[in-house]
C-alpha cells in the first residue's frame, strides 16, 4: 500500500470514528507523528472537506443509489464519501485513483467492493452533468449545497435574501 492510500485508510479511520462523536481534530492530531507534511496536509483536506460537505455528498450518493446512504454500514457509508468528495472537490487527485483507492478500501473493511466500485464510477462518469437540486425552495436547496442545517438557511435567507445568504454559507463552508 503507498502511502497515499495509507494516509487515505487513516483520514477513512477518521471519519468514520467522527460518527461515534469523537472530534476530528483530536483524531488528526493524534495522527500527525505517523505522517509528513504533505500526508497530513492531505488527511486534513480529506477529512475537513468530506465533513464540511456531507450533506451535498449524501445528496449525490442518494441520487446515484438504490439503497440510501443511511442504510449502508458505517465503513462503506464513509468510503464512499470520501471518494466522491475527491471526485467532486480535489482538481488534483484524478477521478479514477480515488474510485480505485476506495474500492480497495472496501475489500478490507467493507466487504462491498462492487457497490462502491460501480456507484463511484457512476458519480465519475456523471459529475460534469449532474443536476444539483433546484427545489425552488431556496433554503432546501441552500441547505442541501452548502452543508448547513436547513433552518440556519431559512434564517439566513429571510435575515440577508438568497443570494448573501448564498455567499456567506459558501464563505462559512470554505477552508
Amino acid at each position: 500500500m503507498g502511502q497515499a492510500d495509507k494516509a487515505r485508510e487513516k483520514a477513512l479511520e477518521i471519519l468514520r470514528r467522527t460518527e461515534d462523536g469523537v472530534f476530528a481534530g483530536v483524531l488528526l492530531e493524534q495522527s500527525r507523528p505517523e505522517f509528513n507534511a504533505l500526508d497530513n496536509a492531505f488527511i486534513l483536506e480529506l477529512v475537513y472537506g468530506t465533513l464540511r460537505n456531507r450533506a451535498l455528498l449524501d445528496w449525490v450518493l442518494n441520487r446515484l443509489s438504490e439503497r440510501p446512504v443511511k442504510k449502508t454500514d458505517p465503513w462503506t457509508r464513509n468510503i464512499l464519501r470520501l471518494g466522491v468528495y475527491q471526485i467532486l472537490f480535489l482538481d488534483k487527485v484524478p477521478a479514477h485513483a480515488a474510485v480505485n483507492t476506495s474500492t480497495e478500501l472496501a475489500k478490507r473493511l467493507g466487504g462491498k467492493q462492487g457497490y462502491v466500485n460501480g456507484l463511484l464510477r457512476n458519480v465519475q462518469r456523471s459529475r460534469d452533468t449532474f443536476a444539483y437540486p433546484d427545489t425552488g425552495d431556496p433554503g432546501e436547496r441552500l441547505s442541501i449545497l452548502t452543508s448547513h442545517p436547513e433552518w440556519l438557511v431559512r434564517r439566513w435567507v429571510k435575515r440577508f435574501g438568497e443570494q448573501r445568504a448564498e455567499t456567506l454559507l459558501r464563505a462559512n463552508n470554505g477552508q
